[in-house]
């Protein structure tokens, strides 16, 4: 596989940084653009990956399928799609399959770690034989799993985008008390990088922390009022992001006076909501 080299169709996010990971582990790896794909690009490439949109999956197998030899092997990278878009090239008698990095892909710029992530993979048998064989390359643990569609890539999404955007809001937060944004933003990702280390070693109960968790309701109640004072918009994400974590704790085997006690502070009006009902003399 890695003699003949690796196809990747797709000069995005994705695509930029596979090549670029599979090049500096030592493996031959050249990169196409999507749009302008065809038959003539995949060479002597016996394995190609397609890093695409996903409403350009199927168009780009079509255009690749009569250029591949049989036995070939193509990939794609949609968390929420299945084999389907690639029947073009199942029928050239390709094996297909879906191998979709667990990886938050942010920027051109900046390519994230892949070693240590999970790829997530799909596919007939050689097509998923493979992606192990890309994902070991790139020091990343392969999962077969035929999962991929809207309920994994949502489950995917809410974790990656959430917590991207729970970390604007407390980055906020942390300025208008005096931080630095730049400092903010580093101090809060040491944190969420502790969070994730914690997810490694135990399961999500167990690794929850904060007041929510431990049932102190007077502490919810000034996080609330703090939130309310200085960032009103954080208190709407605070609100609803901690019925979910009391959830959690309940699970995890939060006492239930303790977890009333969360509720009673958390449907509590607000101050600033108080004072507008407050009827005026």
């Amino acid at each position: 596989m890695t003699r003949a080299g690796t196809l990747v169709v797709g000069r995005g996010k994705v695509g930029r940084a596979l090549v670029a990971a599979l090049t500096a582990a030592g493996h031959s790896a050249r990169l196409v653009p999507g749009k302008t794909c065809s038959a003539e690009d995949v060479g002597t490439a016996r394995v190609i990956v397609l890093a695409l949109p996903d409403a350009a999956l199927e168009a780009a197998a079509e255009r690749l399928a009569p250029g591949l030899s049989r036995g070939a092997v193509v990939l794609h990278c949609a968390g929420r799609l299945g084999v389907e878009p690639l029947a073009a090239c199942a029928r050239a008698g390709a094996h297909v399959g879906v191998l979709h990095p667990l990886v938050s892909f942010a920027s051109t710029r900046v390519a994230p770690p892949l070693a240590g992530a999970t790829f997530v993979l799909a596919g007939d048998a050689r097509a998923s034989s493979a992606g192990r064989a890309l994902a070991r390359a790139l020091g990343a643990r392969p999962l077969v799993a035929h999962v991929h569609g809207a309920a994994y890539h949502a489950a995917a999404a809410m974790l990656a985008g959430g917590t991207v955007a729970l970390a604007a809001h407390a980055t906020d937060v942390l300025v208008t008390l005096g931080v630095e944004r730049r400092a903010a933003r580093r101090a809060l990702a040491g944190l969420l990088a502790s969070v994730a280390a914690n997810l490694t070693r135990l399961d999500a109960p167990e690794a929850l922390t904060g007041p929510v968790a431990r049932g102190d309701a007077p502490a919810v109640a000034a996080h609330r009022a703090a939130l309310d004072a200085r960032s009103p918009e954080a208190l709407v994400v605070y609100d609803a992001i901690a019925p979910a974590v009391l959830a959690v704790a309940v699970r995890a085997g939060l006492d239930a006076t303790r977890a009333a006690g969360v509720r009673r502070a958390l449907s509590a009006a607000s101050p600033r909501a108080k004072r507008r009902r407050a009827p005026s003399r």
